[in-house]
């Protein structure tokens, strides 16, 4: 009988092993990112191509790492393919029974190769544990696996089956066998004749994890294309898919029909400019410019034409996708004719209230303006000064509120006004009507660009006309020179607005709370309509510092 050289069949098996695992990497490499436990079979088939390398050097190295290393790396090496089944699948289990199966292979190899050799029982020890694990291995790949991918995993799971078989074939035939040999490289034809199953049985399970995974992959594409179908056919706004080079269009959705009035066979093999769906010519170019440039376009208002020639404004999306090895155009349309439609009714609307406000203001500023006309006519027909003079404040306190008003009908944006600009004109009509020289008083306007509604404008302006007013009757007798400074700003959660002169002041038992005086009367009211407080300092001149809150002016504007 011509008997096989053991070592020349491990050696191929070896060689074996190497192109499988040359071939499995580049399958972890491929798909690493996109399905776990392939690190796991790269390792597995790593230990596997090891251990055959320490068979091989038996003689050459040490009994415990050329029979019980080599053969652990094996036991473990299939384990390791088995966890990473359980992860490729998503059925994680627990592995401590595995570990402990690892241990016992260990300890009762090692006693059978350093302190009572025996081949025969290494044999039925390593076959028994290979039958363990691959036994899970098939349970798992036909039983515990999701039911939608049992037809990926059938095959994989027939190999380890077949690995078993041979297994329980070695462990019955060690059984039977008579006598016994310790040098596995002289046992005979049947062992030669198991290692070249088991180097078959190694080539079938490298092709079964290999169409395992491309059937995953198929699998994942199909389902893909599925959504995208789905998606593509149920979009709530039109989409077409067209060639880049020529403009044909190959695919649309039945949003595309229900907006355009086209049906899809009427628009497949034709070209948009064909069928007149752009109204502007000009619009096509342009985005058919953008997007050899750019690759993309987002939110891009256009117009279009229906089949019956009733326009429709869209926002446009589009981008060059590669299908079939060839650029094509992903576009989508959302129709927003009604929405444009209902922001033009509001626009007009509101143009329409704009003028009707600003007509309001007006004719409030024309009643104002009579009013402080006909105080003014009452005052020269009058002969007693003081009279005069409570009529000359009434006009100024009713000018005061007219001009706000006129602002208010000047200005773009009718909840807010100017207001640094409106107290410029406020107080040189004030400066004007005590008739003060130019130079005597100096004012001092520290004021930011606020933008106060005119629920607090009126009233701010008129604390302001009292309190100027006040300074310039009072302040400087005689034609005394002097200054007045306004200032109104932000100090931490409040606006803080303060008049101060350097005037003769005040007298020392003034009580603002006790007041008879009118003008500081109403400072105190229109104060308190703001929600403020005011403090009044006699030091040097006078100083009224008033403080409300924040939230009474609508947003500051940038310090000038």
């Amino acid at each position: 009988m011509i008997m096989l050289d053991m070592r020349t069949i491990i050696f191929s098996y070896l060689v074996t092993s190497i192109i499988c695992l040359f071939f499995m990497i580049l399958l972890w490499r491929q798909n690493r990112d996109r399905f776990a436990g392939t690190t796991f079979w790269v390792v597995d088939f790593a230990f596997q191509a090891a251990a055959l390398l320490l068979i091989i050097l038996r003689g050459a190295i040490p009994d415990w790492i050329s029979m019980t290393l080599s053969n652990t790396l094996i036991i473990t090496g299939a384990l390791l393919g088995f966890i990473g089944l359980e992860r490729f699948i998503d059925r994680k289990g627990r592995q401590i029974h595995n570990y402990l199966l690892v241990f016992l292979f260990v300890l009762g190899h090692s006693y059978f190769v350093l302190v009572r050799p025996s081949l025969p029982v290494r044999t039925i020890f390593f076959s028994l544990s290979l039958f363990l694990i691959f036994l899970q291995t098939v349970w798992l790949l036909w039983f515990r696996v999701a039911s939608h991918l049992r037809t990926l995993t059938f095959g994989t799971g027939l190999v380890n089956l077949l690995y078993c078989v041979a297994c329980l074939i070695r462990i019955v035939h060690e059984f039977l066998a008579a006598g016994e040999t310790n040098d596995f490289f002289r046992t005979g034809l049947f062992d030669e004749l198991m290692i070249i199953s088991f180097q078959m049985l190694f080539i079938m399970l490298t092709y079964s994890f290999t169409l395992m995974v491309n059937k995953r992959l198929t699998m994942q594409l199909r389902t893909q294309e599925e959504k995208f179908s789905k998606a593509f056919h149920a979009a709530p706004y039109a989409v077409t898919l067209s060639k880049l080079s020529n403009g044909t269009i190959f695919d649309v959705n039945e949003t595309f029909s229900s907006i355009t009035g086209y049906s899809r066979e009427e628009v497949l093999g034709k070209k948009s400019i064909d069928l007149g769906l752009w109204e502007e010519q000009d619009d096509r170019t342009a985005v058919i410019d953008t997007l050899l440039k750019a690759g993309t376009i987002q939110g891009l208002e256009l117009k279009f034409q229906k089949k019956n020639k009733e326009p429709v404004i869209g926002i446009f999306y589009a981008n060059i996708i590669t299908i079939e090895g060839e650029k094509s155009i992903l576009a989508s349309i959302g129709d927003i004719t009604e929405r444009k439609q209902a922001e033009d009714q509001l626009s007009t609307s509101l143009k329409e209230k704009e003028i009707l406000l600003k007509e309001i203001h007006h004719r409030v500023k024309n009643n104002l303006a009579i009013i402080g006309s006909i105080l003014d006519l009452q005052a020269q027909a009058l002969k007693d000064d003081s009279s005069k003079e409570v009529f000359r404040e009434c006009d100024n306190r009713v000018r005061t509120m007219s001009k706000i008003h006129t602002q208010l009908y000047q200005s773009k944006d009718l909840a807010h006004i100017d207001y640094k600009t409106y107290l410029e004109e406020l107080f040189n009509d004030i400066f004007r009507s005590y008739q003060i020289h130019p130079g005597s008083v100096i004012l001092d306007l520290r004021v930011g660009d606020f933008a106060p509604t005119l629920d607090v404008a009126i009233p701010l302006s008129l604390i302001l006309n009292e309190l100027v007013s006040n300074s310039l009757k009072y302040a400087f007798p005689k034609g005394k020179k002097g200054w007045i400074q306004v200032a109104l700003g932000k100090e931490e959660k409040d606006m803080v607005l303060s008049v101060i002169d350097n005037g003769v002041g005040f007298p020392g038992d003034l009580d603002l709370s006790k007041t008879e005086s009118l003008g500081l009367q109403l400072v105190m009211i229109l104060s308190q309509q703001l929600n403020g407080t005011v403090e009044l300092n006699k030091d040097r001149g006078t100083a009224f510092i008033i403080r409300f809150p924040e939230s009474s002016l609508v947003q500051p504007g940038k310090e000038s």
